[in-house]
């Protein structure tokens, strides 16, 4: 079953609506309650249907990022269905008990999944070695190992977002996730808690078609968010190759390219920017033109400062006879 397919009426057949006896009730889940039919709770599938979108879409979205969904249902009825649909979709799951501190205290738990990978090599290695009784021993810290660890073995890390099935059990997983900052789907049926639960779904968490729906729900999401985290990488695959492909051309000046074919300009020398046949006479004619250019430069100088001399002898010949003119005129009055 997609996403897209859930309706009221898988709802209604898989029993979700129904709470406990009026008397188990926790009063926090009085927002999510319809009301009361023969002594027993009845939830409001109308909340139910748009709160578990909205949990899909979270699980969805986080799963295209690269995130990672841990399942967690250590309930009777929930373990083997746990199990089945986090395997299906790849993901990790805690279907036999919760260790207290698998997530606040990862590193003790990864050191334990380590003895439980060396036990496995020890008793693969040393079957033909050893007695049935070391082998009996052997086996059954194995088995007690991988009941806690076998779903979380691969994880290699804390996951993104947790999926709980009864609040009330597996209360310690959702607190060590309230306390990292990992949200939390959760199933809450008319005797949960609702504190710490990001994601709230209010419905029956007892029946084992609804504990169905909800599994395959959130596996469904999380195949679509695989699917679309694989479109994403092709496509930046595809984008890379582009601007693989396509050189670089011309130079950068104030944000904008500026793109030239420099065979077009091969032909020019790059000294004097003239044609590679023409450079060498036009060099020439180029410095005959200044030599004749200095020559005349000097020859209009020699020029000026000989006109500028005469002019001013001249200028000293008038003053030197205007002087004997004053004097002569002086010696005649005094006669």
């Amino acid at each position: 079953m997609k996403r897209l397919e859930l309706s009221m009426k898988d709802l209604m057949k898989a029993g979700v609506h129904f709470g406990h006896n009026q008397k188990r009730w926790n009063p926090k889940m009085k927002r999510f309650l319809y009301g009361v039919q023969s002594n027993t709770h009845i939830i409001d599938l109308d909340q139910t249907y748009h709160l578990m979108s909205k949990a899909l879409i979270a699980v969805r979205n986080m799963v295209s990022r690269g995130g990672r969904v841990l399942f967690v249902g250590t309930k009777l009825q929930s373990q083997e269905i746990v199990k089945r649909f986090a395997t299906s979709c790849g993901q990790y799951y805690v279907n036999y008990r919760w260790l207290g501190g698998t997530l606040t205290n990862w590193h003790t738990v990864s050191a334990s999944i380590g003895t439980l990978v060396d036990l496995e090599r020890k008793i693969e290695d040393l079957k033909d070695v050893i007695s049935k009784k070391e082998m009996l021993a052997l086996e059954k810290k194995k088995q007690a190992l991988s009941l806690v660890l076998s779903g979380i073995r691969s994880m290699g890390g804390v996951p993104d977002i947790v999926f709980v099935v009864d609040v009330n059990k597996d209360r310690i997983a959702v607190n060590e996730s309230v306390k990292l900052g990992i949200p939390v789907i959760g199933i809450l049926d008319s005797n949960s808690n609702p504190d710490g639960v990001q994601y709230p779904i209010p419905g029956n968490d007892d029946s084992v078609k609804a504990i169905e729906l909800y599994c395959e729900m959130i596996a469904g999401a999380t195949l679509e968010g695989i699917q679309k985290q694989v479109q994403n990488a092709e496509e930046d695959k595809e984008a890379e190759g582009k601007n693989k492909q396509e050189p670089r051309q011309g130079r950068r000046f104030s944000g904008r390219s500026v793109r030239y074919d420099r065979s077009q300009y091969s032909h020019l020398n790059k000294s004097t920017g003239f044609r590679k046949s023409e450079s060498g006479e036009m060099t020439k004619k180029v410095i005959e033109a200044t030599k004749t250019h200095e020559n005349d430069s000097k020859v209009e100088k020699e020029q000026t400062e000989s006109k500028s001399k005469t002019a001013a002898n001249v200028d000293e010949d008038k003053t030197k006879a205007a002087g004997e003119k004053k004097e002569t005129k002086k010696t005649g009055e005094k006669k």
